[in-house]
């Protein structure tokens, strides 16, 4: 699977944003998505290609937190580097 099949995936994008510099729980990202397979697809996905990365904490209670990778979050700046160039164009015309 290319890193476009997954990034054009429901939610991928939004997810990596949400995440970005932060570390987030399972819960926290299912919040968003609103659908707990969506929102575990998406997430293997991700770690399968190395865009981000699975925690274990093991505190009083087992946790699980996300973060991105080097990787994703190089990603991420090249979203929104398209994503500028898109609206600086359309703002040309």
């Amino acid at each position: 699977m290319s890193i476009f099949t997954i990034l054009n995936k429901k939610w991928a994008i939004d997810i990596l944003r949400f995440i970005n510099n932060t570390s987030k729980s399972y819960s926290e990202i299912e919040k968003l998505v609103s659908n707990p397979r969506t929102t575990s697809s998406r997430l293997r996905d991700f770690e399968e290609k190395r865009i981000l990365i699975r925690q274990v904490q093991q505190d009083k209670h087992r946790s699980v937190k996300y973060s991105l990778t080097t990787l994703g979050l190089e990603i991420l700046k090249k979203i929104n580097e398209i994503e500028n160039l898109i609206k600086k164009d359309s703002n040309v015309r």
